[in-house]
This record gives C-alpha cells, structure tokens and sequence, in this order.
C-alpha cells in the first residue's frame, strides 16, 4: 500500500509539472504531452492492479498450504507456486522502486561553471626593509571549478549548495614580496589579498530556503549565499548570486536568516526585511588560560527594487560584530580584539532608461571599539598589538572609525554581430581604519580590491561567446595602498606608496 500512495503521489506531482499556457480566458494543454501522460498512467494502473491480483493470489494459496497439510502433493504444488508468484513480486517491486528512486533524482538540478583565467601583476614601491623594489610577476595561470546543487524538495522547501574547487597551474611559489614594516620578509601572497590557490575543494555554500505557508515569512539556514553579492552579475554577465552586496559582506557565514517579504504591505516589488544571526568563528578551549571569545554577528537589513526601475535593488543594513578576533600568538593574548558597528547602504539601477546602461554606488562606514588589551608579541623588547593599533605607537586601546566606497558602471555596447559586448569602469575607495567582511578565498579576483585601503581603478571589456553559456573578459586595475601591509588588520598602519598594475583575461563556461 505505501508504494501505491508514493507511486500516486508522483503521478499527482508528475501532472501538475505539465507546462500550461495560460491566458485570462482559456487554459490549454499540449495534446501530444497529455496523450502520453494518461498512457502512462493507464500503463501505471495496470502494473498496480497486477501486483494487487498477485498479492491476493499469494494469499490464497497460503491458505490452501495451511488446509492441506494432510496432501503432501499438493502443499508441494502449492508452495512452488506461492515461490514462484513471490519472485514476480519481487521483480515488480524492483522496478516500481527503480522508478520512485529516479523520479528522486530528477528533483534534484545540477549544473557547473569552469573559469581558466591569466593575471599578470606589476608591483612599484614594495616597501622591503629600508629599501623599495619592484616586483613583477607576467604569468599567473589558474582554474576555478564550481558544481551547483539544488533541489526542490516540497513546494515550500529548498535545498542549495555550491562545492568549489580552485588551482593554480603547476606548483606556484610566491618570493618575498616585502616586510611588514618591522623588518620581517614577507613570504606570503595572501598579506596582499591574494588567493590561496593550492589544490583544494571546499563546500562554499549549502542551505535550506524553507517558505511558511501562507504566510510571508521564510527562514534559510546552513553555509548561507553572502559572498560574490552585487554588483557582481554585471562584471560575470550573470544574474544575482547573492544575499548582500559585495561592500558589505564578501564571505561566507554559517547562520540562520529569518526573511519578510514586504510587497503586500508597501506595494514595492521584491521587497524584504531580513534579521540574521550567523557565526564565524566558534571556540570550546579544554584550558581556561588560553580562552578566546566566538565570534558572533547579528544583521538586520532592508532591500527593495526601486519603483519604475526594473531589476534594480536599493538596500541599506546594520551589522554588529561581537568579539572580533585577537592574534593567536606569542606568549599571551586577550580573549577577543574589538567589537565593530558596520552600517551599509548600497544602490544598484540596471538599464536606466533602456539605453543599456548600469550603474552602482555602494557606501560602508565601520566604527571599532578596540580593547584595551591586547596580544603580546615576542619581541625585544615585548609590546602589544590590537586592532589598528599597539602599544608600540601609544594608540593601544583607541577607538576606530573607517569608511569605504564603491561605484562603478557597464554599457552594453549595441552591436548585435557582436553578440552585444560590454563595457565597465569600477572605483573604489578604504580609508585607513576600513575593516570590511572580505575573506581572500571568496572572491571572483586573485587580488581582492575591495577590502582595500586606499585607491583601486578597474576597466573591463565583457565579450559574450555563447549566452547565458560563456564568455570572455579582459581587464586592467590599477592599485593604490595608501597603507602597508593592505590586509593586515592588527599593530598601528603604516604609510605606504606601494602600488599594483594588473592586467587579467578570462574565459568562464555555463553548464
């Protein structure tokens, strides 16, 4: 009986999936879809009332054993046939479980992107000890892999998920690229923002969109969508991929969001108002002595598509940062570094006037209540660092105040032989206390640009190959460090006139 109802329940699912064209008068259905549909379910009823007849048959001859026990010859006929119609049992429900389990498998979508990307990178004035050199790297192959997931699991629940795989070409060693203004070599492309592009595979996102019925309110938890947010799409020439944009948080965090959607009561399209409680770090230290505090956030945020604009977001949020983390070093350090208040507002208008023009503008401020303690180096003699500050400068403990901006644009060229290639110019700007959500391995870049302080220019030319499948991209940015080393967030910043010319091209495949 219960793979009578699941079998039933597919069918009922299998019906509903038949694509209708509706208008305001007429509903119709293709014929040739609706003639094999109720074949297979005449086919479906058969195989059914098959296994059911071979059941109740099964059951007749055990009574007939059970009556016979005197006929030895016919209880052994009997059983051979009760055997007999077992095994066509078997082999029905084999194939009747065979068809449960594929119709599992097409629920769930699966879909890749594959990158090949070469970056050439020009470094001018690298601070190195008491001296500056120049640094040119002309090849830098890699790959990037992604396999997308998602399955539609009820009509009110939604798996995602995302696995990523990103390589270098060969074996790649980075020299020393420069000191950290104390004399110490930096050995580690990572101090500049950089991937880290050894041979590794991660679960970059995986979670669960579930929808209250009938009712506005929807929840997502697991590995959330909050990195690679807007205004990437229009740089990938892609669609959305992302909860927040990109200045206010380009990582990914484990939480649970609680989302209401809005439009009914504001009568404002694609409308929500969102709370998140998410973690990035989480300690359980066995010794008291070396106790560190988790780091937790709390989000609440606000987005909506301006009116009259199609597909453009207006967004504005708050964040809070409890227990920043303290360097894990040297022979003492305190259980966390700072708390951080970021406040975000980011406006996104795509084909203003449907001249095939997009523009951006994105606007972060952070403010740092730093501790008054902080990690103990093992130096000579031993000072102590915190949060853009240390003991060495006399500023351990002081509060700090950053702010960021980003804007850019991309024209759509009309130039339909050309499969209508575009254009973009992007800017922005971190001051000297800019503390961003920006992890290196998140990004869509080898160098990350935005968690910058100081000046990044970068123009790109986007070259549709096949739509929606691929692509190329070729592209130059321009890097002004106003402070060394650029992501390194503890000890006093020191003035730099460090600055980076990179060229990149690109080739991205859809399937």
């Amino acid at each position: 009986m219960m793979k009578k109802y699941i079998v039933f329940t597919l069918l009922i699912l299998a019906f509903t999936a038949v694509t209708l064209t509706v208008s305001a008068e007429e509903i119709s259905i293709d014929k040739e879809v609706l003639e094999k549909l109720l074949q297979g379910q005449e086919n479906l009823e058969k195989v059914l009332k098959r296994q059911e007849s071979l059941e109740d048959r099964i059951r007749e001859l055990e009574k007939q054993v059970q009556e016979k026990t005197s006929a030895v010859p016919a209880e052994t006929s009997a059983q051979k046939e009760i055997e007999n119609v077992k095994d066509e049992v078997e082999e029905l429900s084999e194939r009747l479980d065979k068809t449960e389990l594929k119709t599992i498998l097409d629920k769930i979508e699966i879909g890749g992107e594959f990158r090949t990307r070469l970056d050439s990178f020009h470094f001018r004035n690298v601070a190195y000890g008491d001296q500056e050199k120049k640094i040119d790297m002309d090849e830098f192959w890699w790959n990037r892999l992604r396999l997308n997931l998602r399955s539609q699991i009820t009509d009110n629940i939604i798996f995602q998920g995302r696995l990523e795989y990103i390589k270098s070409w060969g074996d790649s060693s980075i020299g020393e690229i420069g000191d950290m203004g104390y004399g110490e070599h930096q050995h580690n492309i990572n101090a500049f923002g950089f991937y880290n592009t050894g041979s590794n595979a991660r679960v970059e996102r995986a979670y669960i969109d579930y929808f209250v019925p009938d009712t506005p309110f929807s929840l997502t938890f697991g590995r959330l969508p909050t990195a690679n947010g807007p205004p990437v799409e229009l740089r990938n020439n892609s669609t959305r991929k992302a909860t927040w944009p990109t200045m206010a948080v380009n990582e990914n965090f484990d939480g649970v969001l609680a989302n209401l959607s809005l439009d009914a009561w504001t009568r404002l399209k694609n409308c929500f108002l969102r709370f998140g409680y998410l973690t990035i770090e989480q300690f359980h230290d066995a010794d008291d002595a070396a106790k560190r505090n988790s780091m937790r956030i709390g989000v609440v945020n606000l987005e909506t598509e301006v009116p009259g604009i199609r597909n453009s977001l207006f967004y504005i949020g708050y964040t809070r940062m409890n227990s920043m983390l303290s360097l894990h070093v040297g022979p003492s350090y305190p259980e966390d570094a700072a708390d951080v208040d970021e406040y975000n507002i980011y406006l996104q208008l795509n084909n203003i006037g449907n001249t095939g023009l997009d523009w951006f503008g994105a606007f972060s401020y952070n403010h740092i209540d730093v501790r008054t303690r902080g990690t103990v180096l093992n130096a000579d003699p031993l000072y102590e660092v915190g949060l853009f500050c240390d003991s060495m400068h006399g500023d351990m403990g002081e509060n700090r105040d950053g702010y960021a901006f980003y804007t850019g644009l991309r024209y759509k060229l009309p130039f339909e032989k050309l499969k209508n290639p575009s254009i973009g110019l992007e800017y922005n700007y971190g001051s000297k206390f800019w503390a961003p959500l920006s992890k290196t391995q998140n990004r869509e870049d080898i160098a990350n640009k935005i968690a910058l302080r100081g000046k990044a220019l970068e123009f790109y030319y986007l070259q549709p190959i096949y739509e929606g499948r691929m692509f190329c991209r070729a592209g130059a940015v321009y890097f002004d460090y106003d402070y060394y080393i650029p992501y390194v967030y503890y000890g006093s910043p020191l003035e730099s006139d460090m600055t980076m010319f990179s060229t990149y091209f690109m080739v991205d495949v859809r399937f």
